[in-house]
């Protein structure tokens, strides 16, 4: 039993010496723990939308609530369209940048942005036609909406071209 148990630790010790150990400077350095990823936002599903597309191609481009959407008798005996959304991300000045690149595409000028009922109201107009738009971007403040998830207000009011 003694020559057995001799044996055995004889080739324990054989086969720990055979073995390589890796020198230190090539040591392998454990692999990173994998970083926790949150998971991303759900996208913000959009409330009730627009039953007809806005003048000149004009488009909220974040979710939005339509509110109101009506063509009105105007002070010169015509008509403007007048559409109220209440968007659901975003806030007042991306919002605004958005909308004024697209009535800039469209061929508006810029009227000077004046503060008007806790918002922002830009005139825009458009010389080769007359059509003018106003639009009043109001932040969520003490109003109530429709859509719990509404973030404020976008108010718009179109004249059409003049016709000769």
């Amino acid at each position: 039993m003694n020559r057995s148990l001799v044996l055995c630790l004889a080739l324990t010790v054989a086969l720990a010496a055979c073995q390589q150990q890796a020198p230190a400077d090539q040591a392998v350095a454990p692999a990173p723990a994998p970083a926790a990823v949150e998971p991303a936002a759900p996208p913000i599903a959009p409330g009730k939308q627009l039953e007809r597309p806005m003048p000149d191609g004009i488009a909220l481009q974040v979710p939005y609530n339509a509110v109101y959407d009506k063509d009105l008798a105007a002070k010169d005996g015509g008509t403007r369209r007048r559409v109220i959304l209440e968007f659901l991300d975003g806030n007042v000045e991306s919002i605004g940048t958005q909308l004024e690149g697209q009535l800039k595409t469209a061929g508006y000028r810029k009227g000077k942005p004046r503060d008007e009922e806790g918002g922002v109201r830009t005139n825009y107009a458009r010389t080769r036609d007359g059509s003018k738009v106003s639009i009043l971007i109001r932040p969520k403040l003490d109003q109530r909406f429709r859509d719990d998830r509404a973030l404020g207000t976008v108010s718009f009011s179109w004249t059409p071209p003049k016709t000769n």
